[in-house]
């Protein structure tokens, strides 16, 4: 979806001038997405889920293999790597999603409500391995409406009616 107004800069790129298959390849290469409906394809496995993106960027299948299985033994998901989407619980189908969308190392993720459908214990888990992740520099865009997760970033930009009404910096 293109802005009414204005123009978005990505890497000294426009993106507003950019046609559909110039910004399929910019997402590809620059940017990962964790939605808050997992957004998993129901008949792949969990590791068939997070290979989905790197068979996308070429590369070979034993580098695949190797990487997805670190990535998501990382994520405490290593009994889980041959398990559809219907068979994991909420909180691993979304350690799933972080996956699939750090595993071609972007340089930024953006999440939509991550924590939406997950209880508060699920909750706080998730957003420690975002904060983890955020720590070793990987870049993170949260949409959420619950301000203990907004708390996790580094700034907060409220938003009104499509505006900033303010900008908050968050203490570490």
């Amino acid at each position: 979806m293109k802005p009414t107004y204005g123009k978005v800069y990505v890497k000294r790129q426009d993106l507003t001038t950019m046609n559909e298959n110039e910004l399929a390849l910019f997402r590809r290469q620059y940017v990962g997405f964790v939605f808050q409906s997992f957004n998993l394809a129901s008949m792949l496995t969990a590791a068939e889920n997070v290979e989905l993106p790197l068979v996308f960027s070429g590369i070979r299948s034993g580098e695949r293999e190797k990487r997805v299985r670190t990535l998501l033994t990382s994520l405490g998901l290593e009994e889980r790597l041959d398990h559809k989407p219907s068979e994991l619980s909420g909180g691993q189908q979304q350690r799933v999603s972080i996956a699939r969308a750090i595993i071609t190392e972007p340089e930024i993720i953006l999440a939509d409500e991550p924590t939406g459908n997950l209880d508060s214990h699920t909750s706080q888990e998730i957003m420690e391995v975002l904060y983890a992740l955020n720590k070793k520099g990987q870049t993170f865009l949260v949409v959420t409406h619950d301000m203990e997760v907004a708390h996790y970033g580094n700034r907060i930009i409220h938003m009104m009616d499509g505006r900033i009404t303010k900008i908050e910096e968050v203490s570490s």
